[in-house]
């Protein structure tokens, strides 16, 4: 009886932990307005894919450049999703805020990890999240799972941002 306790307290405690690491680690977030917009842009310049650098990982693995596009499309859309309206990302060139999600490393499994920085349409900081953490897929080729992953991302963001809205 004793086990079955330890065994659902530590099940319960596990699935809290990873919805619960993504935090403002510098500045503060701004009031933003409903409806607002925000400009996404999702950079992998300085990405560990699979322990190599972006421009490595699109030699291994040709389909990289075939598929990011489809990568970034799963981002925007699970974090627009988990927005649910209040505010908007997209390519928007001409707005007050720039969401600026700096992708560090990519697993095998498509697992994510990432950091965000919000700043004015000028440059100015107003936020950091840090660690930004996501699963990626559980079957499917490589660029799959990372697609997987990089939905998965996009949902814990929109999610996080949401939370800091109300």
């Amino acid at each position: 009886m004793k086990m079955r306790i330890l065994g659902i307290t530590l099940f319960v405690f596990s699935l809290w932990l990873p919805a619960s690491a993504q935090k403002v680690v510098e500045g503060s977030f701004p009031t933003l307005n409903n409806g607002e917009k925000l400009n996404l842009v999702l950079d992998f310049s300085n990405a560990n894919i699979h322990g190599m650098s972006e421009e490595e990982f699109a030699v291994y693995e040709p389909d990289w450049n075939v598929d990011k596009p489809d990568i970034i499309a799963r981002f925007f859309g699970e974090m627009s999703s988990k927005l649910r309206g209040k505010i908007y990302v997209g390519n928007f060139k001409e707005v007050t805020y720039v969401l600026k999600v700096n992708v560090l490393n990519i697993t095998v499994k498509g697992d994510f990890e990432c950091e965000a920085i919000l700043q004015t349409h000028d440059g100015n900081l107003m936020a950091r999240i840090g660690d930004i953490k996501a699963k990626g897929g559980t079957f499917g080729t490589k660029l799959n799972l990372i697609k997987d992953g990089s939905g998965h991302t996009g949902k814990v963001l929109g999610k996080f941002i949401y939370n800091h809205l109300k």
